[in-house]
């Protein structure tokens, strides 16, 4: 036996990834960068909208029947 087939026996190989592992991490990975993107999209959402003002009826809730569906306190 040579010295450099002694060096290639004695040396740990790396291990390969299986089939269904690398697919499984791969799934993983893109379910979190998917997640990540929404989260992303949320938040731009989020800070870049500013709803306009709408008319709404500026009577006290007591006064509308239901007293639904009227803005807490109006900013305009």
């Amino acid at each position: 036996m040579t010295v450099a087939a002694e060096k290639t026996e004695g040396a740990i190989a790396p291990q390969r990834l299986s089939r269904s592992k690398a697919l499984a991490i791969a799934l993983v990975a893109a379910g979190l960068a998917t997640l990540a993107a929404a989260n992303a999209h949320f938040l731009y959402v989020a800070i870049m909208s500013q709803p306009e003002c709408i008319s709404h009826s500026k009577e006290p809730r007591s006064a509308i029947p239901g007293g639904l569906y009227q803005a807490a306190k109006p900013a305009c």
